[in-house]
């Protein structure tokens, strides 16, 4: 999860997009790192990867689950066995989400789980047994379900912060896991209990009354919906959005409620409707705030926008051009215009201090805005440019993809795709709230 930090040293990205990660195509000028971090601003507890409600109660029926374990099992009492008995647990919900669906979960359903490719290599069609020592992730720390859930958890108080176990605010999401009207001790219960036994590697498809199949049909992340489980989404609703700890959540997740009702879904659209204001009046903190979002999200896709141009000219050029045709390709009037009234509104906008101070790009990008509202020529705009892109490629510790030789530009990566799309508005996670929103009986699938 990106997070607000006093200091970082550098974020870097340098792996190509992968089935089962987290990766955004390559990002010239940073701007989906910042995208992100204002998003912070107006939702502190979510991140690009936090979009099901489910996934947030299977977690922490997992964290809860490993504490029994431990005790039944006399395993260590550490946060190391801690995180492989989830681990463990995960790869059996998994296993049981696939079974339900007879192996067939294609990325993309609604169903489909972190490490879908991982789940469907290690499951057999039959009825014998099925490994739980199988690698659902690779980078299983990082990019299963505690690594992306966790910190979002300790931020609603769900998780002790600092620690792996659930807080009193938990235990009633936890306690109707399975189902309302239950007990958590349940055949379902039992099933998972007996996966977290680590001296067994596979886990039998049925166990007493429970089978893998039914395990899965309960736990999916569809379960809330289609099991039209409305008790277990207003707990979720509540601890996510209407008891959210931070002042932020609460009131923008009603703001894309209205905006949802009003067939108004992208984000842009919906934050300049809610200045207007149209769906309620708003506090001068909220006001700023979303001010700024605008202001910067307009300043932020056309620099983009503009770079992508002046990367597409480089290679139709053949991977190197002069800098005075760059110039020319990339740009015209119509975009010099606006990127300089942008600019000028950034800089204006409340909040620009604030966002100069994060802890990496920020304030580059910042020198670079300043530098369009000052009216500078085109040869000084694509300097200025490539300046900001080269101060984010260090910050990296990577390679620029566009670097000056004399008079011309020469292209050293040449496999970002980006700049074939005109740039976009900034999401700012209004996306994910809206996905929560429909899981959580709040707004129609």
């Amino acid at each position: 999860m990106l997070s607000p930090q006093k200091s970082a040293p550098f974020v870097t990205w340098t792996a190509p997009f992968v089935e089962d990660g987290d990766f955004t195509p390559q990002d010239p000028l940073a701007v989906d790192y910042l995208n992100q971090q204002v998003g912070l601003w107006l939702f502190p507890g979510l991140t690009t990867r936090t979009q099901r409600p489910q996934y947030y109660a299977m977690v922490l029926y997992g964290l809860a689950l490993v504490e029994e374990a431990i005790r039944h099992y006399g395993e260590p009492n550490d946060d190391r066995t801690r995180v492989a008995l989830f681990e463990r647990w995960e790869r059996l919900w998994a296993l049981g989400v696939l079974e339900h669906h007879g192996g067939r979960l294609a990325r993309g359903h609604l169903d489909a789980m972190r490490g879908i490719r991982g789940v469907t290599r290690a499951w057999r069609g039959g009825e014998g047994p099925l490994p739980l020592d199988y690698s659902l992730i690779g980078r299983q720390n990082e990019l299963g379900a505690l690594g992306a859930y966790l910190s979002s958890l300790r931020h609603y108080r769900l998780v002790v912060r600092g620690d792996y176990r659930i807080t009193p605010l938990a235990e009633e999401i936890v306690a109707a896991f399975w189902r309302d009207d239950v007990e958590r001790i349940s055949p379902l219960h039992q099933l998972a209990l007996t996966a977290l036994d680590r001296t067994k590697d596979r886990i039998p498809r049925k166990v007493g009354r429970a089978s893998l199949a039914g395990l899965g049909r309960r736990a999916r992340l569809t379960s809330l919906v289609e099991g039209q489980r409305t008790a277990q989404q207003g707990r979720l609703y509540d601890r996510l959005f209407a008891e959210a700890p931070d002042p932020t959540t609460h009131p923008l997740s009603l703001l894309v409620e209205a905006a949802a009702k009003d067939e108004v879904t992208d984000s842009e659209t919906l934050l300049r409707h809610a200045m207007e204001p149209r769906w309620g009046e708003l506090d001068d903190a909220l006001r700023d705030l979303l001010a700024f979002a605008i202001a910067y999200g307009d300043a932020a896709r056309l620099s983009l926008e503009a770079f992508n141009r002046v990367y597409d000219s480089v290679l139709r050029r053949g991977w190197v051009a002069p800098s005075a045709e760059v110039v020319e390709d990339a740009f015209d009037a119509e975009l010099l215009t606006a990127w300089r009234d942008a600019a000028s509104a950034f800089l204006d906008a409340p909040l620009v201090g604030r966002f100069r101070n994060l802890p990496v790009h920020a304030a580059s990008l910042a020198r670079l805005l300043g530098e369009v509202a000052r009216g500078m020529t085109p040869p000084q705009l694509l300097e200025a440019l490539l300046d900001h892109h080269t101060q984010v490629q260090t910050d990296r510790h990577t390679i620029r993809w566009l670097r000056r030789e004399g008079d011309r530009l020469v292209a050293d990566l040449t496999r970002y795709r980006g700049h074939r799309a005109e740039a976009a508005f900034p999401d700012f996670k209004l996306g994910v709230v809206r996905r929560l929103l429909i899981d959580c009986g709040r707004l129609p699938s």
